[in-house]
């Protein structure tokens, strides 16, 4: 299995046009681990990744976008069990916690008989360029604040917590309390704040990959990156209420009065909230990456 997965890789990069079989690595897999399915009235959800072990219990399409880092609209799975799965692993040593998917694709194929395929499709999606005047945003320099002292506000007596998280993309630290999260990365820094309204992302340093996760997970849209820009940025933006939450029948209402709101698509997006930013969303039919699930056991193989 591990020298089809790098035969299959070698033809789709046209990079590895001659390799030996003996030459072809393995795909990476766990040292050891067990695999099983939590079913029960209280569930609950773990992300625990450190550079050894692995303890994760999602549902399994969460499972599946972990392992090819692909977001869920990106997944085409036939119906999956409703039971999350618990994965307890060992990493080996020599290996890198960024190598954690590709050992998750391993062990879904060995224990859950998992069989894929990827393929273009035709999908609706936004794709966020750059707009006619040009970006209205600040590069700034990336700075590693993963270890910064953020202390809290003196007399507060609000609920803190601070978690520090591995993750296949570097380490991701999150302080949240009753409205306000802050995400920190090894370059990012950004503060999403809870309004009346919707939200508010006040980003001290933010990538186009952060922003159109962020974008996408608003709209309920699959949001395509085509700015071009690989920096981090300094900004503001507003953000209606998700339309998956169905608020963002305000702005509906705020333009059928005939006060001004940001213009909305069909699907409920509004199109116009970049705008501020020298960013511009716009709909598109394009040929987007997927993938297929083609075969997965509901249960998995014993241990």
């Amino acid at each position: 299995m591990g020298r089809a997965t790098v035969a299959l890789g070698c033809v789709v990069a046209g990079i590895c046009s001659a390799v030996a079989p003996f030459a072809q690595s393995q795909a990476p897999a766990f040292e050891v681990a067990s695999v099983r399915l939590v079913t029960g009235d209280t569930l609950q959800m773990t992300n625990q990744m450190t550079d050894r072990r692995v303890d994760i219990t999602y549902p399994m399409r969460e499972i599946l976008v972990r392992a090819f880092r692909m977001s869920s609209r990106r997944l085409v799975t036939p119906e999956l069990p409703d039971a999350l799965v618990d994965i307890q692993a060992t990493i080996p040593a020599g290996s890198t916690v960024s190598q954690v998917p590709e050992m998750l694709q391993t062990l879904l194929t060995e224990r859950f008989g998992l069989v894929t395929h990827r393929e273009l499709r035709p999908m609706d999606a936004f794709e966020l360029v750059v707009g006619a005047d040009g970006m209205k945003i600040r590069e700034v320099e990336p700075v590693n604040d993963l270890r910064k002292d953020f202390g809290t506000r003196e007399g507060s007596n609000e609920q803190v917590t601070d978690r520090l998280i591995a993750t296949a993309e570097g380490t991701v630290r999150t302080i949240a309390s009753a409205n306000k999260v802050v995400t920190i990365t090894s370059r990012a820094l950004y503060e999403r704040t809870s309004t009346p309204s919707g939200s508010v992302i006040n980003a001290t340093r933010m990538g186009m990959a952060e922003l159109v996760e962020i974008l996408g997970m608003n709209f309920g849209q699959l949001v395509i990156d085509n700015t071009g820009l690989k920096g981090v940025y300094q900004f503001t933006l507003e953000l209606p209420r998700s339309p998956t939450e169905q608020r963002v029948r305000e702005a509906f209402e705020r333009i059928a009065s005939g006060a001004p709101g940001p213009s909305v698509a069909p699907g409920g997006v509004p199109v116009r909230v970049v705008e501020t930013l020298g960013l511009k969303l716009e709909k598109r039919r394009l040929p987007i990456e997927v993938v297929v699930v083609d075969k997965i056991l509901r249960a998995p193989r014993e241990n």
